[in-house]
C-alpha cells in the first residue's frame, strides 16, 4: 500500500494514528493503514509534520498504477500543508513530471542510477563499493553543509579546496 512517513520534530508530537518511533530528534509515524480510516485523521497527522515520504505501492505491480496513487498522496499532503516537504518515491521515470505538478519536492525513481553505476564499475572496478559506502548508514555518507558566507560568489573549485583542507570534506 502507498504510505506517508510524516516527521515532526520531537517537541511536536503527531496524534497517535500510527505507528510511531523517534531517531535522532524526529518523530516518524508510518500512516500506511491510516489511509483506510476516516479522512479526519490526516489534518492532525499533516498539522505538525514538517516532512512526508510517500513510498510507492508495488501491491498492484510496478508501474504507473502505483505512481497514480503516490502522485495522489503527495497532492493530499500538500493540500493540506501547503509548505510540508514530501519526498516521493516512483518507479516510471515518465511519473516524475506529474509527481512535481502535485507538489512532490523531490523524487527518487527507482533504479534510476542502475546502468550508471553498472557501465562505472565495468570500466573502473570498485565504483560500485564506493557508492555502497557513501550511501548506507555506516557512519560515513551524504550531508548536507551551508556555504560559508566567505565562499558565496567563489568558485566551486575555491569552495571544494578549502573544506578540503580545513574539514576533511569531499564535495
Amino acid at each position: 500500500a502507498t504510505s506517508a512517513n510524516i516527521s515532526s520534530s520531537a517537541s511536536e508530537q503527531p496524534s497517535s494514528a500510527g505507528t510511531t518511533r523517534s531517531s535522532e530528534g524526529l518523530t516518524f509515524t508510518d500512516v500506511t493503514s491510516v489511509r483506510r480510516r476516516s479522512a479526519s485523521v490526516w489534518p492532525a497527522l499533516v498539522g505538525s509534520a514538517r516532512a512526508a515520504i510517500v513510498v510507492a505501492d508495488a501491491s498492484r505491480g510496478v508501474g504507473s498504477e502505483s505512481d497514480e496513487r503516490t502522485t495522489l498522496v503527495t497532492l493530499a499532503l500538500k493540500s493540506l500543508k501547503g509548505n510540508i516537504k514530501v519526498t516521493a518515491e516512483a518507479h516510471d521515470m515518465k511519473s516524475e513530471i506529474h509527481m512535481r505538478r502535485a507538489g512532490a519536492d523531490d523524487i527518487v525513481v527507482d533504479g534510476e542510477f542502475n546502468s550508471f553505476l553498472l557501465s562505472s564499475t565495468a570500466t573502473t572496478p570498485g565504483v560500485s563499493l564506493v557508492a555502497r559506502r557513501v550511501l548506507s548508514h555506516s557512519g560515513s555518507g551524504l550531508q548536507g553543509e551551508p556555504v560559508p558566507p566567505e565562499f558565496v560568489g567563489r568558485t566551486f573549485g575555491e569552495l571544494f579546496d578549502a573544506l578540503r583542507r580545513l574539514r576533511g570534506f569531499l564535495i
